[in-house]
């Protein structure tokens, strides 16, 4: 039987009088098609990385616009006290009560809980080489106040843990605990111990502006349900769980997660980036994750600028 004359003739010629020539000419075909394939995989790869990660950071509009909330204040940033309360512990083995707003400086060994109760008022406690240990429940509690500002004073070293007995406090569940907004400034050290669960956590906002942490802690390092707000510090976090969570629904920004500068060097069980429904930033930083699970479990947009997280 006769072919008719088509381009494939000479080929067709080829195959039957030199059989290898087939051969080849099959595995070039298949090299070809591999080729194609991995253009294609790589152009799609290409294209999820360019979504997932941003060279722009975020712009003065945006926080503006969007996440006002999270806007650095003028309080956020007193790390000086006028008219301070001295409080000098020797060992001591009590509960302190903090009633009034006003700025506290804290100093020695002290066994047992600061529990602050100063409605609609500004407690602003400066850590001065403060050793805190819980006997039962959160090392730091505050209960009530307008506005908890942390202050690790420049040169100083500072350690808060928890106990790990909760009965009588199992609804609080972290060893810094706030119901309000919380500010962490300062250019100290500062070590904390959440050895029942969370290392810190407040039920509206953290703000971190500078210092040097070094977070442990059995669930979450750093938990703030409104929205958390990483400015500038040094971070050494070893949980179990999750180095960073929100747990707002995103409504008006709420639940962002933001951090625009600092280092961090995280060891997490689970994610070190957790939010419920809200974004993610993170630009301006160096940030090395190391996350069983993985670095992000974000519930809304996620913009990482190039170069600023090591997944390695």
């Amino acid at each position: 039987m006769r072919y008719s004359s088509s381009p494939l003739e000479p080929f067709y010629f080829l195959y039957r009088k030199h059989r290898g020539f087939g051969r080849v000419l099959i595995l070039l075909i298949l090299i070809l098609v591999l080729f194609v394939c991995w253009r294609i995989g790589s152009s799609h790869e290409s294209q999820k990385d360019a979504y997932r990660y941003v060279n722009v950071p975020m712009t003065e509009t945006d926080f503006q616009s969007q996440l006002s909330y999270l806007q650095i204040t003028d309080l956020d940033q007193v790390v000086e006290g006028t008219d301070m309360k001295i409080m000098s512990f020797d060992n001591s083995i009590e509960n302190v009560e903090i009633s009034e707003g006003g700025d506290y400086l804290l100093s020695g060994k002290l066994t047992g809980m600061i529990h602050i109760d100063a409605k609609e008022q500004n407690v602003h406690l400066l850590l001065n080489g403060l050793e805190l240990v819980s006997k039962s429940g959160p090392a730091i509690y505050c209960e009530n106040a307008d506005k908890l500002i942390i202050t690790v004073v420049d040169g100083t070293e500072n350690t808060i843990s928890d106990s790990g007995d909760y009965r009588k406090y199992d609804d609080l569940e972290s060893c810094i605990y706030s119901v309000c907004d919380m500010t962490f400034n300062g250019m100290g050290s500062l070590k904390v111990n959440g050895y029942y669960k969370d290392a810190v956590h407040s039920k509206d906002l953290v703000k971190i502006l500078g210092g040097r942490y070094t977070l442990k802690c059995k669930r979450t390092a750093i938990h703030g349900n409104d929205g958390i707000l990483v400015n500038d510090g040094e971070f050494m976090i070893s949980t179990e769980k999750n180095a960073f969570k929100t747990t707002k629904s995103g409504a008006d920004g709420r639940g962002s997660l933001i951090v625009s500068g600092g280092e961090m060097n995280i060891i997490a069980g689970r994610y070190a980036f957790v939010t419920t429904k809200a974004n993610l930033y993170l630009y301006d930083c160096k940030i090395q994750s190391r996350s069983i699970v993985g670095t992000y479990n974000i519930g809304g947009l996620r913009k990482v600028q190039l170069g600023c997280v090591d997944e390695r």
